[in-house]
């Protein structure tokens, strides 16, 4: 074994020799760890520090706001969201759209699973309708229709802005302007 090395921090301690790791340790008493871990404390993506707000804790302490690979978590999870992407596009579109139709399923169901106007069953003949109408401008606010069907989801389907309608009777609602074919033949 060779003289011993110094610490890399330049404070000129000795640093000692790890007979476990059989390598020379980088820390002594963790000294400069904490010089190394504040220049480490921000992304090498965005560049923004681990613990900023907008990041919630994973756990109470969470000092990191659980950092992997020098990323913060939300860039890390763009990182892995890109390479899963270009590894296999079709899993993720399949998986993608298996949820998408869970989604509607609960919510339809949720909500009765059947047209309110003529009464159809099958699930792909059936969609969300606005009671009130506007449904084209709150899909533009909200971005996508899914973002509705998680609205409706996380009120625990107890919502009177929406029903359940088939797209016949929706089209022809809108159309016709609040009233369906099938409700002017009843009367």
């Amino acid at each position: 074994m060779s003289r011993p090395k110094k610490c890399a921090c330049g404070c000129g301690a000795a640093v000692a020799w790890s007979d476990k790791f059989q390598r020379w340790n980088k820390f002594v008493h963790g000294h400069n760890s904490a010089v190394i871990r504040a220049e480490s404390e921000k992304c090498k993506v965005c560049g923004l520090p681990f613990d900023r707000p907008d990041i919630p804790a994973r756990y109470p302490g969470d000092k990191r706001r659980g950092a992997v690979k020098g990323m913060c978590r939300p860039c890390y999870g763009k990182d892995r969201w890109r390479r899963l992407m270009k590894e296999s596009p079709e899993k993720i579109n399949a998986q993608r759209r298996a949820s998408t139709q869970r989604l509607r399923k609960a919510v339809i169901d949720g909500l009765g699973g059947k047209c309110a106007c003529c009464g159809v069953v099958e699930l792909e003949f059936l969609t969300l309708d606005h009671v009130d109408g506007g449904g084209r401008k709150h899909r533009k606010e909200k971005g996508c229709w899914t973002a509705m069907y998680r609205e409706v989801r996380d009120s625990n389907f107890k919502t009177k802005k929406y029903r359940v309608l088939c797209w016949n009777c929706n089209a022809a609602i809108g159309i016709t302007g609040k009233v369906c074919p099938h409700k002017r033949k009843k009367k």
